[in-house]
């Protein structure tokens, strides 16, 4: 039980802060509804527990520093996240755009938030620095029985904090104008943009 409680308290520690991420939640609420926002929330959960339980069993840290974030991957995720921007200021803009940022539906908001928390190099540093803080050294490198609870954890305490996030803009969608929604997708676009540009810059490690 201890694993669990810590987990869904690092789960929360992580989703809680509003990045880029968050803003697709909230754009995901306000244009699809509160399902489909949801529904990116789990998507970023699944990427959380993952890394969790990763961390947690010592397999991140067993692999040398420059194969966790390799320069092919920066590339990707830069292209990845340049496109989704494009999409979020392109709808912001008014322009004519068959989706928002990838697929429609819970699907495409699950699969779109996979793809944006995998290509996010803080997030894997956050488990990096963070689990080892909560857990202690000693605890990094149990058998996959032992460790599951804290990944469980983690997915369970991202969820919550999902949940929350989408189902109080949920509350509020109706009152939303469209020019709300307009700017906030271009906010939320240049977000995406700039964290692109930041991760097809910084130095290989």
């Amino acid at each position: 039980m201890d694993g669990l409680l810590t987990g869904m308290i690092l789960g929360l520690t992580i989703a809680a802060p509003i990045g880029p991420m968050g803003l697709l939640c909230i754009e995901r609420t306000l244009t699809e509804g509160a399902r489909n926002g949801f529904a990116a929330g789990l998507g970023a959960a699944t990427v959380h527990m993952v890394y969790a339980g990763l961390t947690t069993v010592g397999i991140v840290r067993l692999l040398p520093p420059n194969s966790v974030w390799p320069l092919y991957g920066r590339v990707a995720a830069a292209g990845f996240l340049l496109w989704l921007g494009w999409r979020l200021l392109s709808r912001g803009m008014g322009r004519t755009v068959d989706v928002a940022a990838g697929p429609r539906g819970a699907f495409g908001s699950y699969a779109a938030a996979v793809a944006l928390t995998m290509s996010n190099p803080v997030t894997l540093s956050f488990f990096l620095v963070l689990t080892p803080s909560v857990t202690g050294e000693a605890r990094l490198q149990p058998g996959w029985t032992e460790s599951l609870p804290l990944p469980l954890g983690v997915f369970i305490g991202s969820s919550l904090w999902w949940l929350l996030l989408s189902g109080a803009v949920g509350l509020v969608r109706a009152r939303v104008t469209a020019r709300t929604v307009s700017r906030f997708n271009q906010t939320c676009g240049l977000a995406i943009v700039v964290m692109a540009l930041v991760i097809a810059v910084m130095p290989a490690t």
